[in-house]
C-alpha cells in the first residue's frame, strides 16, 4: 500500500475473545483513544503511538514491518519503528495484559531505549539485533527478557538500566552489560563466548538458579546471593566485586 500515510483509529474496536492484528505495512499507526478489546493484540507498522489498551485480555505484540528496521523505545520518532511513551503507559495501565513482546525474533537492527520505559509489573520481552540506550533510561517490568541476534546488549559505557522482578538475557555470543539500582534477580543468561557484566549499584544481586553461559562473568553489587547459582557454563573468569 501507500507509504507515508498514518493509519489512525478513530473509534473502538471490539474483537471480543478473538485475536486482533493491525497491519499498517510500511506506514505508522496511531491507536487513538478508542478502546481496543481483544484476547491478543499484534501491531505491525513503522511506528505505534497512543492507544487505550485497558480492555485487552492477553498478550500484546508490537513488531516492525522489516527485520532490518531500527526500533526506538519510548519515542514517537527518529527510528524506522517507534514505540511511544504514551503507548507504553497504556500497556502499563492495561490490568489484564498478560505479556508484552516488542521487536522481531529475526531482527538484525538495533533497538534504542530513548526514554524511561515503565511497563509496571508486566512481563516484557525485547527482541532486536542489538539493544542500546541513550543515557540512563530505565526499563521497568515485572520480569524482563532481553534477546539479541547479532549484537551486544548495552555497552561498558552505557549498560542497559533495568528495574524488574527477574531478568534473563540472551545474545549470539556477544557481550551483555546491565545495571540496576534496585537489585537484580538473574533468572538465566546465555551470551555464549561473550562477557556478561552485571552492576547492582548499592543493591543486591541474586542468582535465581537458571543457567549462566558466558566466557567471563563480571559482577558488582552491595551484596550477592549465590545459593542457587548455576555457573558451570562460565568457561573463563568469574569476578565478583563489592559495590
Amino acid at each position: 500500500g501507500a507509504t507515508g500515510v498514518t493509519l489512525t483509529l478513530l473509534g473502538n474496536i471490539d474483537a471480543g475473545t478473538n485475536p486482533l492484528t493491525l497491519d499498517a505495512g510500511n506506514n505508522p499507526i496511531d491507536l487513538g483513544s478508542g478502546v481496543l478489546t481483544t484476547s491478543k493484540l499484534t501491531v505491525k507498522s513503522t511506528s505505534v503511538q497512543g492507544g487505550n489498551l485497558s480492555s485487552i485480555v492477553g498478550p500484546v505484540n508490537l513488531a516492525p514491518t522489516g527485520a532490518a528496521d531500527t526500533v526506538g523505545l519510548a519515542t514517537a520518532s527518529g527510528f524506522a519503528y517507534n514505540v511511544s511513551s504514551a503507548t507504553i503507559a497504556s500497556i502499563k495501565a492495561g490490568a489484564n495484559i498478560t505479556t508484552v513482546t516488542i521487536g522481531r525474533t529475526d531482527s538484525t537492527a538495533a533497538m534504542t531505549v530513548v526514554g524511561p520505559a515503565d511497563f509496571g509489573t508486566k512481563p516484557v520481552t525485547l527482541n532486536a539485533g542489538s539493544i542500546v540506550d541513550s543515557g540512563t533510561q530505565t526499563i521497568t517490568a515485572g520480569s524482563l527478557t532481553l534477546n539479541t541476534n547479532n549484537g551486544l546488549i548495552g555497552s561498558a559505557a552505557e549498560p542497559i538500566d533495568v528495574a524488574s522482578g527477574t531478568l534473563s538475557l540472551k545474545t549470539a555470543g556477544k557481550d551483555a552489560y546491565v545495571k540496576s539500582t534496585g537489585g537484580i534477580v538473574l533468572s538465566g543468561a546465555d551470551v555464549g563466548a561473550g562477557t556478561l557484566s552485571i552492576v547492582a549499584s548499592g543493591s543486591a544481586l541474586t542468582f535465581g538458579g537458571g543457567a549462566v553461559t558466558a566466557l567471563n562473568l563480571n559482577t558488582s553489587s552491595a551484596s550477592i546471593d549465590l545459593d542457587a547459582a548455576n555457573l558451570t557454563g562460565v568457561t573463563g573468569r568469574i569476578t565478583l566485586n563489592p559495590d
